[in-house]
């Protein structure tokens, strides 16, 4: 795809982590939802994803 933009792992966790932070979560409870939502990215269930 040509306007395809690849983000590391690391950069998707300190994105998610700030927003659920923004949210109102604490940094426990990011870490756990950050988590399984990058871990369901890795394994390719996209509806349960970032």
């Amino acid at each position: 795809m040509k306007n395809t933009i690849n983000y590391s792992y690391t950069q998707l966790k300190r994105f998610c982590t700030d927003a659920f932070l923004k949210f109102g979560f604490s940094e426990p409870e990011c870490d756990i939802i950050v988590d399984v939502l990058l871990t369901s990215d890795l394994y390719g269930i996209e509806s349960h994803g970032m």
